[in-house]
């Protein structure tokens, strides 16, 4: 069993590179910069790996493979970092089993880090081979793909692989033995559940769905929330309004993107609790969810300028860093 004292190399390696992280003041930087070929030459300048025909996509997949190079090099079993990547993980197998019914590769709408081979699951769910992915994923692929076959419908085959993700999470977090990984957990299987459960609310969806796209995994009254959900958007909102989750059925109310911040801040605002934390499983887990806020503000900023977005419009909606 790892102690964590066995994690004094990584947590001093990780510790030290938190000094690469993007500042919120190297974020209003970029939002400043008049073009996005300035933003990429800002970013080169803080170490960023910008080749002259990348795009987007291509940098922020780099960034997170260095990113996943360095948490494995880094650990005493690579195989604890399974918590961190699991919804990827799920992701990327939702994205294999949709591109398999349309006969398209999905190779693009693959997301990382993940500790999935992709070449490996692609081919998998393309024979029909689920037994190849191991028992979890395996099994979830082959109830998500007859799912998809049985109803025509995608929707399908997403609720039961969105789910099983929150549950695997929930499961993982609670064999790390780490406090922090449980917490960050639950954090994220209960606003994953408050999305779902207001999406299903405003499109009238049935008991019998919801059962089946809650997790177990979050902090609130699962039956309730279900309940509710299913009275309608104002039921479900009069609820969550009684809960600890009062600011995001507020935020849920006046606009999805606002409420998608708050989430991720929330996120971040947990991750410091390892701020001082030296030794155990808590620095690398708060390292990776730091790096994941890096990215996403990265993205809102170049995305939003390549699309017109004002200064302004962006400010808005750059997310907390850890740092």
């Amino acid at each position: 069993m790892i102690k964590d004292t066995d994690y004094a190399y990584a947590d001093a390696r990780l510790k030290a590179n938190e000094n690469k992280l993007l500042t919120s003041q190297d974020i209003e930087t970029l939002v400043s910069c008049r073009s996005v070929k300035d933003c990429y030459e800002f970013l080169s300048a803080k170490g960023w790996k910008i080749l002259e025909s990348a795009d987007l996509a291509a940098v922020l997949k780099q960034q997170n493979k260095d990113l996943w190079q360095l948490l494995s090099e880094s650990v005493p079993d690579k195989s604890v970092l399974t918590v961190l990547t699991v919804c990827n993980d799920y992701f990327n197998l939702k994205a294999a089993v949709k591109a398999s019914f349309v006969g398209v590769t999905p190779d693009r709408l693959f997301v990382y880090p993940t500790s999935v081979d992709l070449e490996m699951l692609q081919t998998s769910v393309k024979q029909h081979d689920f037994d190849a992915l191991g028992e979890k994923l395996g099994n979830t692929a082959k109830e998500a793909y007859q799912a998809a076959l049985t109803s025509e419908s995608g929707q399908a085959a997403d609720i039961i692989i969105d789910r099983a993700a929150l549950d695997e999470l929930s499961r993982l977090s609670k064999e790390s033995k780490c406090e922090l990984a449980n917490d960050m957990a639950k954090l994220l299987c209960t606003f994953a559940d408050i999305k779902t459960a207001y999406r299903s609310a405003k499109t009238g969806k049935s008991a019998s769905f919801l059962e089946k796209a809650i997790s177990d995994g979050g902090a609130l009254d699962r039956k309730t929330l279900i309940e509710k959900s299913e009275k309608g958007e104002k039921e479900l909102l009069d609820y969550l309004q009684k809960t600890d989750y009062q600011t995001a059925s507020q935020l849920l109310e006046k606009s999805t993107v606002a409420f998608e911040k708050y989430c991720d801040d929330a996120v971040i605002d947990e991750a410091k609790k390892a701020k001082y934390m030296f030794l155990g499983f808590e620095p690398v887990l708060a390292f990776y969810y730091a790096k994941q806020a890096e990215l996403k503000c990265v993205r809102i900023v170049l995305g939003g300028k390549q699309n017109g977005l004002s200064d302004d419009a962006l400010r808005e909606r750059v997310r907390a860093l850890y740092v």
